[in-house]
C-alpha cells in the first residue's frame, strides 16, 4: 500500500516531468517507439536518408494520374494506396538491409566455426537468420500492408461502379 509520503513525492516528481515543450521536442518524442517505420503514422520518416517527401509526391501524382479520382472519397483512397505502396517499399528496404547485415556479419566467421559455436549443423545460410521472429514479424507486416492495399483497391473499384451522386462526390 502506498504511504502518504510516497504519494506526495510522486506528485512532486510528476510536476517535474511534463514532457517536451517545443514543437521539435514533441515531434521527436512522438517517434520514440518507432523501430522500423512499417506502421508509422507519418508516411515519410524524416530521419531516414532513403526517404524523400518528393518521392512520395511523385508516387502520389502518378497514382492520381492513373486513377483520376472524381471526389474526396476517391482521392482519400488513392492517398491510402500511395501510403501502402510507400510502406511496402520501406519493408523491402528493411528486409534487404537485414539480409545484408546478417550476411556481412557471417562473413567474419568461417562456416565451420559458426556451426560449432551455434550448434547449427544445417546449411550455413540458415544461420543468417538467427532472429526468425523478427523476419516473421516483418513478413506479417508486409502481408498486412498488402491486404490493406488490396482492400483499398477493391473499395475504389466498388465506389467507381456506383452511380455518381453529385451531392456527395463533389470536388
Amino acid at each position: 500500500m502506498t504511504t502518504e509520503k510516497q504519494r506526495a513525492a510522486n506528485c512532486r516528481n510528476a510536476q517535474k516531468s511534463t514532457g517536451p515543450k517545443t514543437p521539435q521536442g514533441k515531434a521527436v518524442s512522438s517517434r520514440n517507439a518507432v523501430r522500423h517505420g512499417l506502421l508509422a503514422r507519418h508516411i515519410v520518416l524524416s530521419d531516414d536518408p532513403n526517404e524523400d517527401p518528393a518521392d512520395l509526391e511523385i508516387l502520389l501524382d502518378k497514382l492520381m494520374d492513373q486513377f483520376q479520382p472524381t471526389g474526396p472519397l476517391e482521392r482519400l483512397l488513392v492517398e491510402r494506396l500511395a501510403a501502402g505502396f510507400w510502406r511496402i517499399r520501406r519493408a523491402l528496404r528493411f528486409e534487404t538491409q537485414s539480409i545484408r547485415d546478417a550476411r556481412d556479419s557471417s562473413r567474419n566467421f568461417p562456416a565451420q566455426l559458426l556451426q560449432q559455436v551455434t550448434g547449427n549443423t544445417r546449411d550455413p545460410l540458415t544461420i543468417l537468420f538467427p532472429h526468425e521472429a523478427n523476419l516473421d514479424r516483418l513478413l506479417r507486416y508486409e502481408s498486412m500492408i498488402e491486404r490493406e492495399i488490396n482492400r483499398t483497391l477493391r473499395r475504389l473499384e466498388q465506389l467507381r461502379r456506383l452511380p455518381a451522386d453529385p451531392a456527395t462526390n463533389e470536388k
